[in-house]
């Protein structure tokens, strides 16, 4: 069955849980912040690796944090981005900068070396 074509300048407004509201221009999905989510995900890694190394489960550090264990696991997996204050305090318990959880690296294994030119 083919849907009725509307008039130029209409445009349909689906009921309650019949999909996403139209608007002008046709619809759009959400805007997902790429660099964000793997920003997230190397956090999340190096997290997940300095905890094991200090013999922590996440529950054990989320009642280090003052956190429930739930926000562990979402850091860890990539699914939310530690703020900076919480950054700062896994630093604190995990013995490492908060620069080091954010990162790609290993993060015990120190900065990245700097190249001179020359």
């Amino acid at each position: 069955m083919r849907p009725v074509p509307l008039p130029k300048g209409h445009h349909p407004v689906p009921d309650q849980g019949q999909g996403p509201p139209a608007i002008a221009g046709g619809w759009r999905a959400p805007r997902r912040d790429r660099g964000r989510e793997r920003l997230a995900i190397g956090v999340g890694a190096n997290l997940r690796r300095l905890r094991r190394r200090r013999g922590l489960n996440q529950a054990s550090l989320a009642a280090a944090l003052g956190r429930d264990r739930s926000t562990v696991s979402r850091w860890e997996s990539g699914d939310r981005l530690p703020s900076l204050a919480s950054l700062v305090a896994l630093g604190r318990v995990l013995g490492c900068e908060p620069a080091a959880l954010m990162a790609g690296a290993d993060p015990e294994s120190g900065p990245p070396p700097v190249l001179k030119e020359g």
